[in-house]
């Protein structure tokens, strides 16, 4: 699923930046691809709609590439796919 899901996250970060997807390495720094606090909030907003979760708007400050933000996703929707409450 990891691997689905880092797609996805490709795909609407470079919406939101206006570049394709391929441009974007998974252990780039989100502040040197361009993501501000604006775009970011836009991102998570996409982000959240698309997979059906619920994730903080300021979280790439916090996990700060396309890998970490992939892994904490994961995790999230595993959790609930699970049963779990996050």
């Amino acid at each position: 699923m990891s691997d689905t899901i880092t797609q996805q996250i490709r795909e609407e970060l470079a919406a939101v930046l206006g570049c394709e997807p391929g441009e974007l390495a998974g252990d780039a720094n989100f502040d040197d691809l361009g993501l501000d606090s604006v775009f970011g909030i836009t991102f998570m907003q996409r982000i959240n709609l698309r997979l059906g979760v619920g994730e903080p708007l300021d979280l790439t400050a916090r996990v700060q590439t396309i890998d970490a933000l992939a892994a904490h996703l994961t995790e999230v929707i595993d959790d609930v796919t699970a049963g779990g409450v996050r």
